[in-house]
C-alpha cells in the first residue's frame, strides 16, 4: 500500500471516529499535501490520461513495422441454367453445381517507405515525452499553488492570534476607562473611542477568518478531502534551512530542468520530424 493511500485511510478513519458533523482539524506538512494532490488532483489525473494515450500512440505507430495479413471468405449459390434459341424456343434446363466458395489470404510487408514508419514512431515518442513534461509541469503548478495557499494560511493564522491579543488588551482598556469614567477622571468620549477601536479590531479579525476559510476551502478542494476538514500548517516549517546558492546555479537549473525550455526543445524536434515525415510521403 502506498503512503498516499495510507494517509487517506488514516484521515477517513479519523473523520468517521469524530462524527459526520464534527469539524476536523489536521496538521499537514507540504510533503503530505503534495502526495494527496498527486493522488486526487483532477488536473494531474487528466495529464496522466494524456500520457497513457501517448504511450498507446507509440504502440500503434510501431505496428507499421509488422506485416499486414488479410483473409477473405465468400460463398455463393447458383441455380440450374436455361438454354434456348434466339427466339426463346426449344428451351431446356441445364444442371450445374449450385454451391461455390472462395478463400483468399493476402500478406503484405513494407520493404521501403522512405522512412515514413521510422519517423512516425519517432514522432509518437516525442509526443509521449511531451505529454510527460506537460504532466510534470501540471504537478509543479499545482504544488506552487498549494505552497502559496499553505503559506498564506500560516500567515493569516498568526495574524489572527495578534488580533485576539489586541482584542483582549482593548477589552482591558475599556474596562479600565469605564472605571476611570465612573471615578470622574475620564470622559465618556474616551470610553466610546475605545469601544469603536474594539469593534474595528473585531471586524478586521472577522475578515481574516473569512480569508482563512476561503484558503482552507481551496486547499481541501484541491486535495480531495472532506469539506469540513480544517488544515493546520506545520509550525516546524520555519525551522528548515533553504539552500543558499548564487544566481548562476539557479540559472543553470532553470535551463536544465525548466518545463517551458523542455517543451520548446521538443516542439523544435517535432517540427524537424514532421518535415522528414512529409518528405518520406
Amino acid at each position: 500500500m502506498s503512503k498516499v493511500r495510507l494517509l487517506i485511510m488514516v484521515l477517513c478513519a479519523s473523520l468517521w471516529a469524530e462524527g459526520s458533523y464534527a469539524q476536523n482539524t489536521y496538521v499537514l506538512t507540504l510533503e503530505q499535501m503534495f502526495a494527496l494532490a498527486d493522488e486526487n488532483s483532477k488536473t494531474i489525473k487528466a495529464e496522466d490520461a494524456a500520457v497513457i494515450e501517448a504511450q498507446q500512440g507509440v504502440k500503434v505507430a510501431k505496428n507499421g513495422y509488422l506485416p499486414d495479413i488479410g483473409i477473405s471468405l465468400s460463398a455463393s449459390y447458383l441455380g440450374n441454367g436455361h438454354l434456348s434459341d434466339r427466339d426463346f424456343s426449344n428451351g431446356q434446363s441445364i444442371k450445374m453445381p449450385h454451391f461455390g466458395n472462395n478463400l483468399a489470404v493476402e500478406a503484405t510487408q513494407l520493404i521501403y517507405g522512405g522512412g515514413a514508419v521510422t519517423n512516425g514512431v519517432a514522432m509518437a515518442k516525442l509526443k509521449e515525452e511531451m505529454a510527460g513534461v506537460n504532466r510534470e509541469a501540471a504537478r509543479s503548478r499545482i504544488r506552487f499553488m498549494l505552497t502559496g495557499f499553505y503559506l498564506d494560511l500560516y500567515k493569516l493564522q498568526n495574524v489572527l492570534k495578534v488580533y485576539d491579543r489586541n482584542i483582549e488588551l482593548a477589552k482591558v482598556v475599556i474596562k479600565d476607562t469605564k472605571a476611570r469614567n465612573e471615578a470622574g477622571v475620564a470622559l465618556q468620549n474616551d470610553v466610546t473611542r475605545y469601544e469603536l477601536q474594539l469593534k474595528n479590531l473585531e471586524l478586521a479579525r472577522r475578515r481574516v477568518e473569512n480569508s482563512i476559510e476561503i484558503l482552507n476551502y481551496d486547499l481541501v478542494t484541491m486535495l480531495g478531502l472532506p469539506a469540513d476538514t480544517q488544515i493546520q500548517p506545520d509550525t516546524t516549517l520555519l525551522d528548515r534551512s533553504l539552500p543558499v546558492e548564487g544566481v548562476a546555479y539557479w540559472q543553470d537549473l532553470a535551463v536544465r530542468d525548466a518545463h517551458a525550455v523542455k517543451l520548446s526543445a521538443l516542439a523544435v524536434e517535432m517540427g524537424e520530424r514532421g518535415e522528414k515525415l512529409a518528405r518520406s510521403e
